[in-house]
C-alpha cells in the first residue's frame, strides 16, 4: 500500500470513533455543568427552607408561652 492509501484507510477507520469520542466528551462536560447548576439551586432552596423552619420553631415557642 502507498502512503496516501494508508492515511486514507486510517482516517476512514479511526475518524468516526474519534469524532464520536469528541462528541461524547463535549456532552458529558455539558451535563456536568448543568448538574452543578441544579445542585447549587437545590442547596439554596434547602438553606432557605432550613431558615424558615427555624423561624417557625421560634414562632411556635413564642406562641406557646
Amino acid at each position: 500500500m502507498s502512503d496516501p492509501t494508508i492515511i486514507e484507510n486510517l482516517i476512514s477507520t479511526l475518524g468516526f470513533p474519534i469524532a464520536v469520542s469528541c462528541a461524547l466528551f463535549w456532552y458529558i462536560n455539558k451535563q456536568g455543568e448543568s448538574h452543578k447548576e441544579e445542585i447549587t439551586a437545590l442547596r439554596e432552596t434547602i438553606n432557605e427552607n432550613t431558615n424558615i423552619l427555624h423561624e417557625l420553631k421560634e414562632l411556635i415557642r413564642a406562641l406557646a408561652k
